[in-house]
């Protein structure tokens, strides 16, 4: 659906909503940019140019881009997997540590503080994974 956008002008329309197709179309006039939603697949696709169409929304490979960045794909990687953090709660200060402490128990409370160290490492990949991913889709700036 087109709209005017402003009264007896040429070129005023804007695509305001999407055209229903069954089939991406592959002749004519298309502008760069405009969305078909292809009742058949259940897709939102985009016009990228030269009858070539992205797929931003509704199938594998989809791509979604939000406040005017590029649509990109929806992001993955290992930096997204599940933390499993190996320190316990109350682990570190369940450690017996005797005054003067005794070489083991000086080990022992390295040992932790290191599995700790390991936990933070592993939070601080996925925390700066997802923000490159929200980067990405645009729902977060990133910087001011």
């Amino acid at each position: 659906m087109l709209k005017c956008t402003v009264t007896a002008t040429f070129g005023t329309w804007k695509q305001v909503l999407p055209a229903a197709v069954t089939a991406a179309p592959v002749s004519g006039t298309i502008p760069t940019g405009y969305l078909i939603l292809n009742v058949t697949q259940g897709t939102l696709m985009r016009h990228a140019g030269g009858y070539s169409w992205e797929t931003i929304v509704g199938a594998t490979g989809g791509k979604i881009g939000f406040y005017g960045v590029t649509p990109v794909t929806q992001p993955a990687g290992a930096g997204q997997a599940v933390v499993t953090l190996g320190n316990t709660d109350g682990e570190i200060a369940g450690l017996t540590i005797s005054d003067p402490p005794t070489q083991a128990e000086a080990e022992a409370l390295r040992d932790a503080c290191e599995e700790l160290a390991d936990d933070v490492r592993a939070l601080s990949t996925l925390i700066h994974s997802l923000r490159t991913a929200l980067v990405a889709e645009g729902l977060i700036k990133g910087e001011a």
